[in-house]
């Protein structure tokens, strides 16, 4: 496409691009943490410190998906700021001849929108 205000998009990127880099922005420290504690319930059934050491899989559990859902609630709420930032812009894109439209896939626990 042909964009004839360049300054337009740059100023609708740097406003995008501040709204996309908070999308799943713990979900790597999220990882390591479970893999952490993945880890250290193996660790501790090896030792056999504590006979029963597939009960420390539980938090390990709860830590994942409790982390999980709050990083999806979160991304909710980036997409809902997403589609206005889009919203707010669409006029003036209109005028260039481009039409937008935001479709994301992934904004529930588990499942697709």
């Amino acid at each position: 496409f042909a964009l004839k205000d360049s300054a337009l998009w740059d100023e609708f990127a740097n406003k995008m691009n501040e709204q996309v880099i908070l999308l799943n922005r713990y979900l790597g420290p999220l990882y390591i943490v479970y893999a952490i504690v993945v880890a250290l319930c193996v660790a501790i059934g090896v030792t056999g410190i504590v006979p029963q050491f597939q009960l420390l899989v539980i938090p390990a559990v709860i830590v994942s998906v409790g982390g999980h859902a709050v990083i999806v609630d979160k991304n909710k709420r980036h997409d809902v700021e997403i589609a206005k930032l889009i919203e707010s812009y669409q006029n003036r894109f209109v005028d260039h001849g481009i039409q937008m439209e935001y479709v994301t896939k992934w904004t529930h626990f588990c499942k697709p929108r």
